[in-house]
């Protein structure tokens, strides 16, 4: 996006065509969005069909996709909202998001762990085709200023799955 600035025309779609309901706020501009928030961070995985940017991940709109709280979890003011927000990702990503005891504590206790692991999962949902597509008359803009990438609601349990097929060498 120009200048850091947040995504506006995908943030704009996804509330106007409630894709993610509550994920997004309704359509502002993007001084107003980003007031108060962190901009999303960038996936920079290989996507068939090529598209001309990175796209961007938003991960309180994956999480929403996903049927998980997306609020609350932040800052040591957040901490028992992450720990359980952990412990639901981890039950929702059952059996295949696998960690040994030592890493899911880091991650408990530090949202920005977190948020990569959400970003790291995005990824993947985009490169097995899980995330909406960006809508043929956004192309334009969204060459401009960047796409947020998000998945489709109820994709995580299926993102192994689509991840072995992706790499299958038969």
């Amino acid at each position: 996006a120009p200048g850091g600035q947040y995504p506006q025309g995908s943030g704009n779609w996804y509330a106007q065509t409630g894709a993610t309901p509550g994920a997004f706020p309704a359509p502002v501009s993007a001084s107003r969005i980003n007031f108060g928030a962190e901009p999303p961070a960038y996936v920079g995985m290989p996507v068939s069909p090529p598209i001309p940017f990175e796209p961007f991940v938003y991960p309180a709109a994956a999480l929403r996709a996903w049927g998980l709280t997306a609020t609350g979890y932040k800052r040591r003011t957040g901490a028992v909202a992450l720990t359980a927000l952990v412990a639901a990702l981890r039950k929702a990503a059952a059996p295949w998001l696998r960690a040994d005891e030592g890493q899911w504590r880091r991650i408990e206790g530090n949202d920005n762990a977190f948020d990569a692991l959400v970003a790291s999962l995005v990824a993947r949902a985009r490169v097995a085709g899980l995330c909406h597509e960006i809508p043929a008359e956004h192309r334009e803009l969204a060459a401009v200023e960047g796409w947020i990438a998000v998945p489709r609601e109820g994709t995580l349990p299926r993102l192994a799955e689509r991840i072995r097929l992706h790499h299958d060498p038969r």
